[in-house]
């Protein structure tokens, strides 16, 4: 078999076909607008809403063969209720609830210009209900958060589930994280008075109701988790065990040196166990996956790609009308000339099993791998983790993620005219390495879930399960 040019199409692969998650899955959240020249213009809106419905049928993978039901309703729906939008941030949750009938992660929407507002509230989303995840002002990390505005807990996952697209429930949890902080998402649900700069939280601490009035911040933007750099690890030798962590599927330099470095210390230190720890990361450029399962030196199967042949995908991802690229297609017996473009799973292995560097055959791991997942575990950090349980390579730990294992991918932009206005939508099918196994969520083998007492005491369950396996 030729193989054409394969660096170029590696370089190509290596941006929109592989990066399934942009801002709007990682964010999730709504960027605080000034006010448009459309605010409080019904037919402004109503012509960008006829744009944001045509996107809909011309260029999203849901809609290839038609809409459904639900996305019937949904349109009929935005279209009654587009005479009471007064401003972007209105319109914004109008056009949320459309996407949400497609059931798609990568279908969000948001808000370009201005500066963020948000109030001082990280948050985690627990099994149990909203938790305060880390000491911020008067509230303390174990706090629950019984209500925000004036609205409980339960209206607050309710009105998330109505305004927020997704693979699965589990993804609402992670999208409460990154919403329930920002003013222009408080705002046009209601939960600001107007004129009004600060927002009431409600909190149960050892049992004793609390109330705290905290301010709105511009620029504040707000993280359930401390910082720290998106790729890094550690070694315990105590425990026989590394810690690799990456919290956004960024493939260069700094991520590869970070993982040549720890298999390594791994080496070096004869470490029988590793823990790929992907409970913070939103996706990204799923490369990071091959460039790990280098290191396992195991045979894989890969996950494969059926791309919507649209104009908005031939526009924003190259690799589908580069001559190389279809050709590498062509000799994997790839027909070119339908609705849509097929990726093999064997041509993405190949590809990318060849842009990855090769490790020295004395690094290669022959010990236990585990992967730890979240709700926020998806688009490309699910397809990792997909890449190691469908091959048999790890133990998953932890919580169901918020992407199915088949999911949408090619993340398609969109500026809607006359508004401050973008959204997105998933362009293309994402099928798991071993279909027969289903389909929904990934379920952790060794399921651990994090209690409102873990963030109280700073405990971390899963990395201590896997200390203890």
């Amino acid at each position: 078999m030729t193989t054409p040019k394969l660096p170029l199409i590696c370089t190509l692969l290596m941006g929109p076909l592989l990066a399934c998650s942009g801002a709007s899955a990682d964010d999730d959240g709504l960027e605080s607008a000034d006010e448009s020249d459309t605010a409080g213009e019904p037919a402004a809106y109503e012509d960008a809403l006829d744009y944001v419905i045509e996107q809909i049928d011309a260029a999203s993978y849901r809609t290839l063969e038609g809409r459904s039901d639900a996305l019937e309703a949904a349109i009929e729906q935005a279209q009654a209720e587009l005479a009471d939008v007064a401003d972007d941030e209105e319109f914004a949750l109008l056009v949320g609830r459309l996407l949400a009938a497609l059931e798609d992660g990568h279908a969000q929407v948001s808000l370009e210009a201005g500066s963020v507002e948000s109030i001082d509230l990280p948050l985690m989303w627990l099994e149990g209900g909203p938790v305060v995840s880390r000491d911020a002002g008067q509230l303390q990390a174990g706090d629950m958060v019984t209500g925000i505005g004036g609205m409980s807990a339960d209206a607050l996952m309710d009105a998330l589930a109505r305004q927020v697209s997704r693979d699965n429930d589990h993804y609402l949890r992670h999208a409460a994280a990154q919403r329930l902080p920002r003013a222009d998402w408080l705002r046009p649900m209601g939960l600001v008075a107007d004129g009004e700069v600060e927002v009431e939280v409600e909190v149960e601490r050892g049992g004793q109701a609390m109330a705290f009035t905290l301010p709105i911040v511009a620029g504040l933007e707000v993280s359930p988790f401390p910082e720290r750099e998106f790729v890094g690890y550690w070694i315990e030798p105590e425990n026989d065990l590394g810690v690799f962590y990456l919290d956004e599927c960024v493939y260069g330099s700094d991520f590869q040196a970070a993982l040549d470095a720890f298999m390594a210390e791994v080496d070096a230190q004869d470490i029988a166990k590793i823990a790929i720890d992907l409970r913070r990361n939103p996706g990204g450029d799923v490369t990071v996956a091959y460039a790990l399962l280098a290191y396992l030196g195991q045979p894989y199967a890969s996950f494969s790609v059926s791309a919507r042949r649209s104009d908005a995908l031939l526009e924003q991802a190259a690799v589908y009308t580069n001559a190389d690229f279809l050709a590498l297609l062509e000799s994997f017996g790839v027909a070119l000339d339908g609705p849509t473009i097929e990726v093999p799973g064997d041509a993405l292995s190949f590809a990318l099993g060849s842009v990855v560097p090769t490790p020295a055959p004395e690094l290669i791991f022959s010990g236990a791998v585990y992967v730890l997942t979240s709700p926020t575990t998806y688009s490309s950090a699910q397809l990792f983790v997909g890449q190691l349980s469908d091959n048999d390579l790890a133990t998953v730990v932890g919580e169901p993620t918020g992407a199915n294992r088949d999911t949408t991918g090619d993340q398609l932009w969109f500026e809607v005219p006359e508004s401050d206005l973008r959204f997105t939508l998933g362009g293309s099918w994402m099928t798991r390495p071993d279909p027969a196994r289903g389909d929904g969520p990934t379920l952790p083998d060794v399921s651990v879930p994090t209690t409102a007492e873990d963030l109280l005491e700073g405990n971390d369950p899963q990395l201590e399960q896997v200390r203890a396996l």
